[in-house]
């Protein structure tokens, strides 16, 4: 059976774990700005996924738009690895994916509220 074991929110992206048999999905997801381009961006935290050694390639990593928010793109990434590698994958993909977005000056919004004063 499928069963959510981890949920919780670190640098401003969200990450849930399922653990199914020998394997952990990794779930990460990533805000962009919706000035960025959304493609490119997938495009690129694939290519970051698949060229970590540890990332399982079957099933293959899954990314995609998760949803639209205010101010934000919200990417979802999804891979699959060996339970013993999951938290040195985790942190792994975290900063190999921040690498890449500096790199590319990709945007990470930040919430904000306008205050007007009349």
């Amino acid at each position: 059976a499928l069963s959510t074991i981890i949920s919780w929110a670190y640098y401003g992206q969200k990450a849930w774990t399922f653990l199914l048999g020998e394997g952990k999905k990794r779930v990460l997801t990533f805000n962009i700005s919706y000035n960025d381009d959304v493609d490119m961006v997938m495009d690129q935290i694939r290519e970051v996924y698949l060229s970590h050694k540890l990332v399982l390639t079957d099933p293959a990593p899954f990314i995609k738009v998760l949803k639209k928010e205010n101010g934000a793109v919200t990417i979802a990434a999804r891979a699959w690895v060996k339970n013993a590698d999951y938290w040195t994958v985790y942190f792994d993909l975290i900063k190999a994916v921040n690498d890449k977005f500096v790199e590319l000056n990709v945007t990470i919004p930040n919430q904000q509220i306008d205050i007007h004063n009349k």
